[in-house]
């Protein structure tokens, strides 16, 4: 379960949909755009992923250095 300081930032958190033109998304708010965007691609269902870490739980740095390795 989320502590209530992380559901919060995560519902305080900005979405960015990296499509032509980009928009925002946010938790438990309606996105006109993203309705415009299903309607126009023919489908009225949607699913948003996000980065791998269940639950919020940090793995620690170790594990974030061998998962998100750059170059």
């Amino acid at each position: 379960m989320l502590s209530h300081k992380l559901q919060r930032a995560f519902e305080e958190t900005h979405y960015t949909v990296h499509h032509q033109p980009a928009f925002t998304l946010r938790i438990g708010q309606h996105s006109p755009e993203l309705d415009a965007l299903l309607q126009a691609s023919g489908h009225d269902c949607a699913e948003f992923i996000t980065a791998c870490n269940p639950q919020g739980q940090s793995p620690g740095q170790k594990l974030w250095s061998t998962r998100f390795r750059l170059g």
